[in-house]
């Protein structure tokens, strides 16, 4: 999970957003957001789509699916 999770704070810092911004935008708690961000937590298939759209990015540019992360 972590190329996710650096991707998620290079998207964010791209987007000049703080994770408090991202965190509301997404409509979860910052705590939450923070714990994904640093792969603490796995995002919900709802977090991917809306975290995906809040960076303007396809899902797949920010998330690794189990199964790719499985073959390599």
């Amino acid at each position: 999970m972590a190329k996710n999770t650096n991707r998620l704070k290079v998207l964010r810092a791209s987007a000049n957003l703080s994770q408090l911004d991202t965190a509301i935008e997404a409509g979860i708690p910052q705590h939450r957001y923070w714990l994904i961000e640093n792969g603490y937590r796995e995002p919900t298939p709802d977090e991917r789509s809306t975290l995906a759209k809040i960076f303007k990015v396809a899902e797949s540019e920010v998330f690794q699916t189990p199964a790719a992360e499985a073959t390599r």
